[in-house]
């Protein structure tokens, strides 16, 4: 069953809204938990200069607490046909910041299979997803691709696709910018910011432009960047599922929400994914990722 607001797991640790805490704070609000595990032990330990370490991130996947609580569910069960839709992919993803082509090829397959006439991309960084987006979407779509960058868009910028695609220069830190305002989005893809303040910002602030059936979906759902700070998508997707319904999709690092969900509609799809996911190498419906 999916979890709802008044129940906890005890084996949770105690989650901050602050994404950066001096080390006695951290001490204190880890005493107050009465919750000690790896990560907890080596974030008051090791000094912050070494605490986005490799090693270090290694030692908390294999030993620290879990992260990733959200449900998975079986994709096809809430968005039938997704499986056989077909994409176009013209251009692979270059460089560590871009979104993994697994996660790329999800999200193309979602947006020809919702045809969505307005998407929003917050964190577009050299711009491989916006155009794919473009690509993979009707020719009246328009993708609002949003970064801090001002050079960010060089995947399409030279691209006829660029006519598609609106490059915006900002963030979603206290309000919308006056170009995304009262456009109804019904597709936004989150990848900026990682800190648990600013995912909490930015989906604050898209949640109201979301079209009815309008999709969410958060980038980088996953056990990463924990000791460093760097990544709170986990932490902060566990607290927003307490208000509304949120999933993960088996294989990739997306987290997504639908508006107009509640828990008992997409409590099928889980348990559909719990049945299928007990199967043998030979009938798993996971898809292979680079995880």
């Amino acid at each position: 069953m999916i979890r709802r607001n008044n129940e906890r797991n005890s084996a949770d640790a105690p989650v901050h809204g602050k994404s950066v805490l001096t080390r006695r704070e951290y001490f204190e609000s880890v005493l107050n938990s009465r919750h000690l595990c790896v990560r907890e032990f080596l974030k008051i330990v090791v000094p912050g200069r070494w605490q986005s370490a490799h090693i270090l991130e290694n030692i908390c996947q294999h030993y620290g607490h879990r992260r990733l609580h959200l449900p998975e569910f079986s994709v096809e069960e809430l968005f039938p046909g997704l499986n056989e839709t077909p994409i176009t992919v013209s251009s692979m993803p270059r460089g560590s910041w871009s979104t993994p082509i697994t996660d790329q090829v999800m999200i193309a397959k979602l947006a020809r299979l919702l045809r969505p006439k307005n998407i929003l991309e917050v964190g577009s960084f050299r711009g491989y997803t916006a155009r794919l987006l473009a690509e993979n979407t009707a020719s009246n779509c328009i993708i609002h691709a949003l970064d801090i960058n001002p050079d960010h868009g060089e995947a399409y910028i030279k691209s006829p696709l660029k006519s598609r695609i609106r490059r915006h220069i900002g963030s979603l830190k206290d309000q919308p910018p006056e170009s995304l305002k009262g456009i109804p989005f019904n597709f936004v893809f989150v990848d900026a910011d990682h800190q648990f303040e600013a995912v909490e910002s930015d989906t604050r602030a898209i949640i109201p432009l979301l079209a009815e059936a309008g999709v969410l979906i958060w980038h980088d759902y996953s056990d990463w960047g924990w000791m460093s700070s760097w990544n709170r998508v986990p932490e902060f997707l566990q607290n927003l599922s307490k208000e509304i319904p949120i999933l993960t999709i088996p294989g990739t690092t997306l987290a997504l929400h639908r508006r107009g969900w509640i828990y008992q509609d997409v409590e099928k799809a889980v348990e559909e994914w719990r049945r299928l996911s007990g199967r043998s190498h030979w009938e798993s419906a996971t898809i292979r990722g680079e995880w």
